[in-house]
């Protein structure tokens, strides 16, 4: 599966095994450890293989939806995931990351926007959340610029890299999306 937009950098595509070893390379970084829960570190190609099967599992099932993030060219910077899908309330998590030496180019927030753009537009959901750990600011801020709202803060909710974190959320429905031009996505397909 493949989801663009002519006008975008990046597009998203299904993560498949020969993503393994950029996955693990990425992954390795603290930096990027740090800010995923569950993410281990350090980041061996044995989780990212693992991590590739997992995906490639729930895609199939349609449960989560883990897509690779690509340059126009074909180079993978990173992850973008619709997961936890809930048919019956329509609704969904997303996440991601991109590889550090790709930060700060608008990367994260173009492949955000197309994930919003399938979420809502083909899997028909009315409401995504995402769950930031609290400190992630580039992250806070990409949310933020695409019309999230945040929610709350769960205090200690995630357990990771040896310490109990807080873990602020935050959300957009169906109506913020239609109504905010700054996530449109034309040409999408």
């Amino acid at each position: 599966m493949r989801i663009s937009c002519p006008a975008f950098k990046v597009y998203l595509e299904s993560v498949d095994r020969e993503d393994a070893e950029a996955i693990a390379e990425y992954s390795n970084d603290y930096e990027i450890a740090s800010n995923v829960p569950n993410m281990p570190f350090p980041y061996t190609i044995e989780h990212a293989v693992s991590f590739v099967e997992f995906a490639e599992l729930r895609c199939t099932e349609k449960v989560d939806f883990h897509m690779s993030v690509r340059l126009k060219g074909g180079e993978f910077i990173g992850m973008c995931a619709i997961a936890n899908i809930d048919s019956t309330n329509m609704r969904a998590d997303i996440g991601y990351w991109i590889g550090r030496r790709h930060w700060e180019k608008g990367y994260g927030k173009e492949a955000v926007r197309l994930m919003l753009h399938f979420a809502f537009e083909t899997l028909r959901l009315n409401r995504i959340c995402a769950k930031v750990l609290v400190g992630n600011e580039r992250s806070i801020r990409l949310l933020g610029a695409l019309g999230f709202k945040k929610e709350g803060t769960a205090r200690e909710e995630v357990f990771h890299m040896g310490k109990f974190m807080d873990d602020d959320s935050f959300g957009i429905v169906r109506s913020e999306y239609a109504d905010n031009a700054r996530i449109s996505v034309e040409g999408y397909g």
